[in-house]
């Protein structure tokens, strides 16, 4: 019997700690994806630098971040990055210019 108890007593222990981690990975998610979503619209406008179209039509879903990489600032970053890269690839498809997808524009 008292086995059963250290038993039960210890599984729930174990699943509470479990759920907690979980809990602060999905915080963590979503201060990463509220960096990412700033960063993508700013570094659409940066890249703009007062044209047409200075707003992005969309925000793409933010992507997983990297372990150790979860972060406001390592969304915004990788958002930046991301917003940056798209309105480039937008002129260059406005103007004609065929650009392959594996094609890093810098």
């Amino acid at each position: 019997m008292r086995k059963t108890v250290v038993f039960i007593v210890l599984f729930f222990m174990i699943c509470g700690s479990i759920y907690a981690t979980g809990l602060s990975k999905t915080k963590s998610y979503k201060v990463f994806n509220e960096g990412y979503r700033v960063g993508y619209v700013e570094g659409y406008k940066y890249q703009a630098k007062g044209t047409e179209g200075t707003e992005p039509s969309e925000v793409p879903s933010p992507p997983v971040p990297a372990v150790g990489k979860e972060g406001y600032g390592d969304g915004y970053r990788r958002g930046f990055e991301d917003g940056h890269e798209r309105h480039k690839r937008n002129n260059y498809e406005k103007n004609g210019i065929l650009i392959s997808n594996t094609t890093t524009l810098k």
